[in-house]
């Protein structure tokens, strides 16, 4: 898991650690990014993100997706959740529209 600070709303720290990893790392791995609802929710982005192989920030895709022997991002300061959000089982991908499956 790879845990940074996040530079803002725009994600281009995110994206440029995606490549260093991958272009770094002796097995070329691919850093699976957790992403903010909001990536998911908006139609350009969410397109982008999916064929990136990111997935919502909830609890249970990052589980599978750590289970599953993926590298995982994550950048806790890239946006301030509500207190009431759920991020159990599957409401938290339905809930965004989001589509967790690895990408094509």
């Amino acid at each position: 898991m790879v845990v940074a600070n996040h530079s803002g709303a725009i994600a281009f720290d995110a994206l440029m650690t995606a490549l260093a990893v991958h272009d770094e790392h002796p097995e070329h791995r691919h850093l699976r990014l957790l992403g903010a609802d909001l990536v998911f929710q908006t139609a350009f982005l969410s397109w982008v993100a999916r064929r990136g192989g990111a997935t919502l920030a909830c609890n249970s895709d990052a589980e599978r997706l750590l289970s599953a022997g993926e590298l995982v991002g994550v950048f806790p300061e890239g946006s301030r959740a509500s207190a009431s959000r759920s991020v159990s089982g599957t409401s938290c991908s339905a809930s965004a529209g989001a589509d967790s499956s690895p990408p094509r």
